[in-house]
C-alpha cells in the first residue's frame, strides 16, 4: 500500500475555481448548518457556540484538497447516530464534553495511525462482515429511533419531518425519480442536490402549516464565539478527560472507524470510474492520506473544538456529483481538483455569513431529523450487503444490532463476537460451496459437458475458449452472455457492458443513462442478472468465458472450471497492442484493472485467482494457444468427458 505523500494543491495556482460547484456549495451549506442542533442538545453549547463550531469544522474540510486528496469531506454522518446513543448514557454538559472529546481523539489516533502504516485493509479484513453488518445495523435502528418514538421529531414537526422525508428518500433513492431523470435535464440536475430539495420542501410545508416559526434574518457575520468555547469544551481550559473515560470510548472508536472505512472505499470506487472516462488525466487517490488527513481534523477538533458529527473522510452524494460532472471532459471541469476544492471553499465561507444562519436556524430540528433517517436507510442497506449470502451472519447481525441499541455498544459488540466464534467461525465458506454442499446429491447429466474459462487480463480466453469449441463441436459464449443477462432481467445490455465487473453503489447518479425507459437496478441486480445468464446458456454443452461462471455453476459436478494465466509483461503486450498503448501505460493499466477484477470478486464472491478453486489452471504464456486447448482436451478425457467428476487442480506450465 503506497505511503500517504502530500501535495499541496492552492486555488488559482493548482486548479481553477469552477462556478457550478460554487453555486453547489451556497446551497448545500444547509446541511452544514444542521449540525448545530446537534451540538446544542449533546454538548450543551450555546447557538453561537454551536455555529461557531460548526463554521471551525468546515473550514477544517479545505484540507483534504489543499494536500492533494481529491475528495469532499464531511462527517462520518453514517455513525452519527450510534455517537448520540453513546452520548446518551452521559449528562450534558461536562461529561457529555470529556466523552466526546476521548472518543473524538480514539478515532483521530486510529485514522492517522491505519492511515501511515497502512494496515486499514488489514484490520478490516479481520473483521467479520456479521460485525460490521451488526454496527450498521445498530446505527439504523438509533437514527430511526428519534424520528418514530414517543416525543421524537415526528411527533414534534409531523408534516414538515413528513414532507422533507418523502422528497428526500424519493430524489435519493428512487427507481422511478432515477428514471425520470434520465429523461429529463431539470430533474437530473435537482438530483445532483441530494438532500437539499427535501430540506427545502421541509421549510416551504413547515412555514405555511405554522410548525416552524418564520425566520428573522440577520445581515453580516455570525457571531464567532470561540471565546466560550475555548472555555468551555477546549482540553486546554477544561483539561484532558481522564483515562476511564478514554477506555470506556475505545469501543466505539473501533466502530466508528469501521463505518468510516467504508466511505474510503466508496471514495476510492467512485474515482476509479472516473479516472476511467479520463484515463490521461491522473486522479491520485490515496486511501491512507484520506486515513492521515481525516484523523488531524479529529485530533484538531477534539483538542480544540469538539464536533459530535466527527470529521468524515466522504461526503458521498456530492463527490459522485462532482464526479460525474469531471467525466464530461476538460471542457466542462478542467481538474478534479478544481470541482472538489470549489465546492468546499464555497461551504466554508458560507457558514460564516450570518443571513444563511439566521434563514435556516428554525429548521435545523427538522433537517437533523432528514438527517437521521437518510442515514438509517444508508446503514441498513449496506449492512444487508454485508451479509447478503449468508443466513448465519445475517441473523448475527440483525441481533448485534438490535443489543447494541437496547443495551449499549459494548454488550453488542460482545454479543456479536461471540456469535460469530460459535455459530460462524470455521464453518463460514463462500456461497458457491454452501450451494455446493448442499445439493451435492443432484441429478447430473451423464452426457453433457459445461466448461466455465476464467482468466486474468490479456490471458487469451476467448481464442482458447473458440478453439476447444470446435474441437468439441459445442458453442462457445463470451459476449453473448451479457446479451442472455438482458434478457434474463430488466436490465439494458448497454447498461450492463457498462457495469461489468465493477462494484455498484447506491449513488445511483453513476447510473444516469440515455435510454427512454431504463430499468436501474439495485446493486446485487447487475451480478444476479449475470449469474442467471451462466446458469441459462449451461442447461446445454457449451464454453462459458466468464468471470462469474465458475461461481454461477459451482453445485453443478458435471462442469469443469478452468483458469488460464500468463506472465504480466505477455499480458501487458496482449493489452498495449488491443488498446494501442505505450508498454509503460499498459502495465499501469493492467495493474489497475487487477486490482478492480480483485476487489470486485472479494466483494461479491471469494477471492479471486485462486487455482484451488478451479479445476485445472493453465499458464497460457508458457503453451500458447493451441497447446493450451490440447492440455484442456487430454484433462477432459481423463475424467471420462464431462462425466460426475470430483475436481482436483491440475496445474500445466511449460518447461
Amino acid at each position: 500500500m503506497a505511503k500517504p505523500k502530500l501535495r499541496l494543491q492552492i486555488p488559482g495556482i493548482h486548479y481553477r475555481l469552477e462556478p457550478p460547484e460554487l453555486l453547489q456549495g451556497i446551497l448545500m451549506v444547509a446541511v452544514g448548518f444542521s449540525t448545530v442542533p446537534i451540538l446544542q442538545e449533546t454538548l450543551g453549547m450555546s447557538y453561537s457556540a454551536a455555529l461557531t463550531v460548526a463554521a471551525i469544522a468546515e473550514l477544517f474540510g479545505i484540507l483534504h484538497v489543499t494536500f492533494g486528496d481529491p475528495v469532499v469531506p464531511g462527517w462520518i454522518a453514517s455513525a452519527l447516530p450510534l455517537v448520540l446513543v453513546y452520548l446518551a448514557d452521559f449528562e450534558v454538559g461536562p461529561d457529555s464534553v470529556y466523552a466526546m472529546i476521548a472518543l473524538q481523539l480514539l478515532i483521530g489516533v486510529l485514522f492517522v495511525v491505519l492511515g501511515s502504516t497502512g494496515l486499514a485493509h488489514k484490520l478490516m479484513k479481520v473483521i467479520p462482515g456479521s460485525l460490521k453488518a451488526g454496527i450498521l445495523f445498530g446505527a439504523a435502528i438509533a437514527a430511526l429511533a428519534r424520528i418514530f418514538t414517543d416525543g421524537g421529531y415526528l411527533s414534534q414537526y409531523p408534516l414538515s419531518v413528513g414532507v422533507g422525508s418523502v422528497v428526500t428518500l424519493v430524489v435519493l433513492f428512487s427507481h422511478r425519480f432515477q428514471i425520470l431523470k434520465s429523461k429529463n435535464r431539470a430533474m437530473q440536475e435537482l438530483g445532483k442536490y441530494g438532500m437539499l430539495p427535501g430540506l427545502l420542501s421541509a421549510m416551504i410545508v413547515g412555514f405555511i402549516s405554522g410548525e416552524i416559526p418564520l425566520p428573522q434574518i440577520e445581515w453580516g457575520f455570525i457571531p464567532f464565539n470561540y471565546g466560550e468555547v475555548f472555555r468551555n469544551y477546549s482540553v486546554f481550559s477544561i483539561g484532558m478527560p481522564s483515562l476511564s473515560t478514554f477506555l470506556n470510548a475505545l469501543p466505539m472508536a473501533i466502530a466508528v472507524y469501521v463505518i468510516a472505512f467504508g466511505e474510503i472505499v466508496t471514495a476510492e470506487a467512485v474515482l476509479s470510474d472516473a479516472q476511467e472516462t479520463r484515463p490521461a488525466d491522473q486522479i491520485d487517490f490515496n486511501s491512507n492520506r484520506t486515513n492521515v488527513i481525516a484523523g488531524v481534523r479529529n485530533i484538531l477538533l477534539a483538542l480544540f473544538a469538539p464536533f459530535t458529527a466527527l470529521a468524515g473522510p466522504l461526503w458521498a452524494a456530492v463527490t459522485v456529483s462532482i464526479s460525474e460532472r469531471y467525466k464530461e471532459g476538460p471542457k466542462a471541469m478542467k481538474t478534479i481538483f478544481g470541482g472538489m476544492g470549489s465546492f468546499k471553499i464555497s461551504t466554508a465561507i458560507c457558514i460564516l455569513l450570518l443571513p444563511a444562519a439566521t434563514l435556516l436556524k428554525p429548521i435545523l430540528p427538522v433537517a437533523l431529523a432528514i438527517t437521521l433517517l437518510v442515514q438509517g436507510y444508508a446503514c441498513s442497506y449496506i449492512a444487508v450487503e454485508q451479509v447478503k449470502h449468508d443466513k448465519v451472519a445475517a441473523g448475527i447481525a440483525g441481533m448485534t444490532g438490535s443489543v447494541i441499541y437496547l443495551a449499549s455498544l459494548n454488550w453488542g459488540l460482545a454479543f456479536g463476537v461471540i456469535s460469530y466464534l460459535l455459530l460462524e467461525s470455521g464453518a463460514k465458506k463462500s456461497l458457491s460451496i454452501i450451494i455446493n454442499e448442499r445439493k451435492r446429491a443432484m441429478s447430473i447429466n451423464k452426457n453433457q459437458l459445461v466448461i466455465t474459462i476464467d482468466q486474468e487480463y490479456g490471458s487469451h480466453g476467448k481464442e482458447v475458449g473458440e478453439t476447444l469449441g470446435t474441437m468439441l463441436n459445442i458453442p462457445c459464449y463470451s459476449s453473448e452472455i451479457l446479451t442472455e443477462a438482458a434478457a434474463q432481467s430488466r436490465i439494458s445490455e448497454k447498461l450492463l457492458r457498462r457495469f461489468d465487473e465493477r462494484i455498484v453503489h447506491q449513488a445511483y447518479d453513476l447510473l444516469a443513462d440515455d435510454e427512454a425507459g431504463i430499468h436501474l437496478p439495485s446493486p446485487n441486480d447487475f451480478v444476479t442478472a449475470l449469474l442467471l445468464a451462466d446458469k441459462a446458456l449451461a442447461t446445454k454443452s457449451c464454453i462459458l468465458i466468464d468471470h462469474h461462471a465458475a461461481f454461477a455453476l459451482a453445485a453443478r459436478e458435471d462442469c469443469i472450471h478452468i483458469f488460464l494465466h500468463s506472465d504480466k509483461a505477455d499480458r501487458a503486450k496482449v493489452l498495449a497492442q488491443e488498446n494501442s498503448l505505450s508498454e509503460a501505460d499498459a502495465v499501469k493499466r493492467l495493474q489497475k484493472l487487477d486490482k478492480q477484477r480483485t476487489r470486485y470478486f472479494r466483494r461479491y464472491f471469494r477471492d479471486w485467482g485462486n487455482a484451488s478453486q478451479y479445476s485445472m489452471s493453465i499458464d497460457v504464456g508458457a503453451l500458447g494457444i493451441n497447446e493450451t486447448a490440447d492440455q484442456i482436451m487430454a484433462f477432459l478425457q481423463s475424467t471420462t468427458h464431462g462425466a460426475v467428476m470430483c475436481p482436483t487442480t491440475v496445474s500445466v506450465r511449460g518447461a
